[in-house]
């Protein structure tokens, strides 16, 4: 089969889309939040003045989301100076290359193509519990007639024969245990934790009661608020605190791991023990979308996993505790629904 090789392209779009090129934005808002803070400071009654504090705090909370933003501007830019030297061969195996690193899909092994905004996502047969392979989607201009591409390249599926023939364990503890450990049986796909859950937590009285120090320190010679400024940082110190030691105590039980995928069943911990679903037992997989807001990101969608349960309430996961998108996520689990499901009939008529 003679091959096909596809360079990556260098496009303003990579640097400047809406996400990124807000950063600039947020950035010139919390210079002008910083000078209207100073400016009343010096008309007012000094650094707690009722306004000045604010101020400062808006100030704050636009410096950090704008610095955070800028983050993904430079790797943007850094995308962008680097395109040209990203390579996707199509041949007997589709194979990616670029500066930093690559990797290599068989055809059979290739089981499911997503495409958002700004990367492909492929699912892949599970090899030492991997299953996702990602890359930037900087080879068309439409991500998704080169993701159609991909699939005509690919072929037809036959799911009774992805992923092998296991039956739900008798231990799934075990099973989850091992996984987590490293131990990962053939056909086997785990999902493990990412970070986005970091985003998550009350920066906002954190930021406050950087501002009520910033000030109080500030104060002239003299001058005393009393316990009140102290009372308040403290306040602001122990709310994120105790979030922290709250959302890591929930976490430890799961070592990391969000799922384990095996070709019967998968398997998640929650709070009372290893929770279960039987893929058989699965007519459908989505993702819940509502839209949130936090101090640090502004206005996002917030997305969570569902797994349907024919017999029990939906599995719902949260996409910030999933080291994946909720929908590439979605599209691993319905791989392993439609796998159960088409090998089901000839394990019934054996």
């Amino acid at each position: 089969m003679k091959a096909t090789t596809l360079a990556g392209k260098t496009s303003l779009g990579l640097v400047f889309d809406p996400r990124r090129s807000s950063a600039l934005l947020v950035l010139t808002i919390a210079a002008a939040l910083w000078a209207a803070a100073v400016w009343r400071e010096m008309v007012g009654e000094g650094p707690m003045d009722r306004f000045a504090v604010p101020l400062r705090f808006l100030a704050l909370v636009a410096t950090t989301r704008g610095l955070l933003g800028v983050r993904t501007l430079v790797r943007g830019v850094r995308l962008a100076t680097t395109a040209r030297a990203h390579r996707l061969v199509l041949g007997d195996t589709l194979k990616f290359s670029s500066p930093a690193g690559g990797f290599e899909i068989d055809r059979a092994d290739l089981l499911a193509v997503v495409v958002d905004d700004t990367q492909m996502h492929f699912v892949v047969r599970p090899s030492q519990g991997h299953a996702l392979r990602t890359l930037p989607a900087i080879f068309d201009a439409s991500p998704a007639l080169l993701a159609e591409r991909i699939r005509k390249w690919r072929g037809e599926i036959l799911f009774a024969d992805a992923l092998g023939d296991e039956a739900p364990s008798s231990t799934p503890s075990d099973v989850y245990d091992r996984a987590a450990a490293g131990q990962v049986d053939a056909g086997t796909a785990v999902v493990r934790h990412g970070r986005g859950w970091l985003r998550r937590g009350p920066y906002a009285a954190l930021l406050f009661g950087l501002v009520f120090a910033e000030g109080t320190l500030r104060l002239p010679a003299g001058v005393s608020l009393g316990v009140l400024p102290y009372l308040g940082m403290a306040v602001c110190v122990a709310i994120p605190a105790f979030w922290w030691i709250r959302t890591r105590r929930e976490l430890a039980p799961r070592r990391g791991v969000a799922f384990v995928a095996t070709p019967a069943e998968v398997l998640m911990r929650a709070e009372g023990g290893v929770l279960r679903a039987v893929w058989t037992e699965v007519p459908s997989i989505g993702v819940d979308e509502r839209v949130g807001w936090s101090p640090l990101v502004g206005r996002e969608v917030r997305r969570k996993l569902r797994i349907d349960r024919i017999d029990a309430p939906p599995i719902r996961y949260e996409e910030e505790f999933l080291g994946a998108p909720a929908h590439v996520v979605a599209a691993l689990m319905d791989v392993y629904r439609l796998h159960a499901n088409a090998a089901a009939p000839a394990d019934e008529s054996e």
